[in-house]
């Protein structure tokens, strides 16, 4: 008798559970369907809610789980979304930093997935400087170097120069690849043209090497 007492509490306790977190699903469904309708749609992440050993999942977007306190607020990098008629900036044709409000159109959408986008001015502006020093070495090589095909990479007994920075000794200097090419860098045919291009960029490049701020939670060492 005792024991079939306990057993219909238990499950007492349980139909109480299951029909508690019912509403509270029902809450932050009908949140999420009016966060979605604000927001034409959003990034949404599954959410997993136990209760008395019973999962149920749910999805709700990173701001949702903010605002209930279900997520770890993360340093901010610049690169994040606005906020809905909160300001953004994108880099302009003549590498000047403009801004919208974010209305979550499809104008917005662009700059994002083109990654011309920032929640930061500084680091819009910081990486207008940075995107403008890599056209101008790229038009440099182009209009004062010899060209550098696929099938020069590919013999593997040439070498090509790009601008490295040594920490170490605080200096520019022209590095040698053979072989292996590194992403969006500008290669020289001689180390004597690397040596040029760094001598006509030279401001830029140790401003880049040693000032260029590219996320906001970097940790600068002044």
């Amino acid at each position: 008798m005792w024991a079939d007492s306990i057993d219909g509490a238990k499950q007492q306790i349980e139909e109480m559970l299951i029909e508690h977190w019912k509403d509270e699903i029902e809450y932050l469904e009908e949140r999420l369907k009016e966060f979605q309708e604000k927001t034409n749609g959003g990034i949404t992440m599954q959410v997993t809610i136990s209760a008395n050993g019973k999962n149920i999942q749910v999805e709700m977007s990173e701001e949702q789980l903010n605002e209930l306190g279900f997520a770890e607020d993360k340093p901010e990098t610049g690169y994040e979304r606005a906020k809905y008629n909160d300001k953004y900036y994108y880099v302009g044709e003549d590498s000047d930093v403009r801004f919208y409000t974010e209305g979550n159109d499809s104008a917005d959408g662009i700059y994002y997935n083109i990654g011309n986008y920032y929640n930061s001015e500084i680091i819009a502006d910081n990486n207008a400087r940075a995107d403008k020093l890599l056209c101008c070495l790229r038009q440099w090589q182009a209009l004062n170097d010899k060209v550098i095909s696929q099938k020069d990479w590919q013999d593997g007994t040439l070498c090509f120069y790009n601008i490295k920075y040594n920490y170490s000794l605080d200096m520019l200097y022209a590095h040698a690849d053979s072989c292996c090419r590194c992403l969006n860098n500008i290669y020289f045919r001689t180390r004597e043209k690397a040596e040029e291009a760094i001598k006509t960029f030279r401001d830029e490049l140790e401003w880049y090497f040693t000032e260029y701020q590219q996320r906001l939670d970097e940790v600068q060492n002044g």
